[in-house]
């Protein structure tokens, strides 16, 4: 790696702040469309490493009303 690369690693508080501009701007190109679509992939992607025992609870908590057909 170059040298400004190591420098640019060694600077937490830099890295942070390039960090945050960087999904500000891909949050800022994304429609509501792509928004929506991020945000169930990623829960879904979250769900997805729960048991079904903390999945259950967790719907039971928040949403029962999505357990009264079963």
């Amino acid at each position: 790696m170059t040298n400004a690369f190591e420098q640019y690693m060694d600077n937490r508080p830099y890295r942070h702040k390039l960090q945050e501009a960087y999904i500000s701007r891909i949050v800022d190109t994304m429609d509501i469309k792509d928004l929506v679509q991020y945000a169930f992939d990623t829960l879904d992607e979250q769900m997805n490493e729960l048991t079904d025992e903390q999945l259950y609870s967790d719907v039971k908590d928040v949403y029962p009303d999505l357990l009264e057909n079963e």
